[in-house]
């Protein structure tokens, strides 16, 4: 599947998640009362990124730290919100239309998380339920300007980078223990984004955009929730995102609240 594909593939999530709203609402009764289900979250990854219309590759690896906040609009379908701060890790990228050629080596970049999501949850059959949902994500990263040494002359570069992420799919929850609920994730995972750099070198001013997108397309992922209380609950989760160059990876953890 092409890259044009899978964001085809993405919106249709997201399209059949806004259907099964309409579904459910038609359908469904609200619940007794709103549940607000509060959580914070850290999530890593360490996945391939291309550039240079897929010419190079290289590691991206951020650590995100969200608050995400989701609510029961109607029984068993939720909307979510996510804020948050990442530290976004670029080393690799190699700029070579500037005054003087740079190799991006400077590590995190901080800027701030926005998205939302939906989620609908079904249940398939004894111990057995679904969830179907989506999510969307970005990133906008703050300006980070750093001097140039070895030159004849004073320089700077800064940097500012913005991504986007979408992810979508079902979720397969075993709910037969008391405490635990594991669960298996599948579906869509993609990314994309800009990177500018922009040097000054005395008279000399460049600027360069690097478009980046992910290699890996698609994800598999294996976690559970624990909720030793019924307010609370403690989710970990692994996952993997399999490409034509190898295996990405990454994790996430949070801690649940619900109201």
């Amino acid at each position: 599947m092409n890259w044009k594909s899978a964001r085809k593939v993405a919106a249709g999530l997201c399209g059949l998640a806004l259907v099964l709203t309409a579904t459910l609402g038609a359908q469904t009764p609200a619940p007794d009362r709103m549940r607000i289900r509060p959580a914070l979250g850290f999530e890593y990854f360490n996945r391939t990124i291309t550039w240079d219309n897929e010419a190079y590759t290289s590691k991206f690896k951020p650590m995100l730290f969200t608050l995400d906040l989701e609510v029961e609009v109607i029984k068993h379908f939720f909307v979510n919100l996510t804020g948050g701060y990442s530290l976004s890790n670029f080393n690799g990228l190699v700029f070579r239309q500037l005054p003087f050629s740079l190799d991006y080596e400077a590590g995190n970049l901080g800027g701030i998380l926005l998205g939302g999501g939906l989620r609908a949850n079904f249940v398939v059959g004894g111990d057995f339920e679904m969830d179907l949902g989506a999510q969307f994500v970005t990133y906008l990263g703050s300006t980070e300007t750093w001097l140039l040494s070895g030159l004849n002359t004073d320089g700077t570069a800064s940097g500012k980078a913005t991504w986007y992420r979408i992810q979508g799919g079902p979720v397969f929850w075993y709910k037969g223990f008391v405490d635990f609920s594991p669960y298996i994730r599948v579906g869509v995972d993609t990314l994309w984004g800009k990177f500018r750099m922009t040097e000054t070198i005395s008279t000399l001013i460049g600027v360069e955009d690097k478009d980046i997108k992910s290699k890996a397309l698609f994800v598999v992922a294996v976690g559970t929730l624990y909720e030793p209380a019924s307010n609370l609950g403690l989710k970990g989760e692994v996952f993997v995102l399999p490409h034509s160059k190898g295996l990405d990876y990454g994790a996430q953890a949070k801690i649940i609240l619900s109201f």
